[in-house]
């Protein structure tokens, strides 16, 4: 028996109202960089489902 492992991921678009000019590109910038998690955790790419959402921040 083969397990399967399923992951999701967000991704974000648009801009917040409210955020003032430094905190926006940072979050962003950090969210885009985070680490892959079927990478962290070692897992098979054969048997891993990513499963995700496109948020729109505006």
């Amino acid at each position: 028996m083969r397990p399967r492992y399923f992951l999701s991921r967000t991704e974000l678009v648009g801009h917040r109202q409210g955020w003032n000019a430094l905190r926006e590109p940072l979050f962003l910038t950090m969210h885009h960089n985070a680490a892959d998690g079927a990478a962290v955790l070692h897992l098979p790419t054969d048997r891993t489902i990513v499963m995700g959402a496109r948020i729109d921040l505006g």
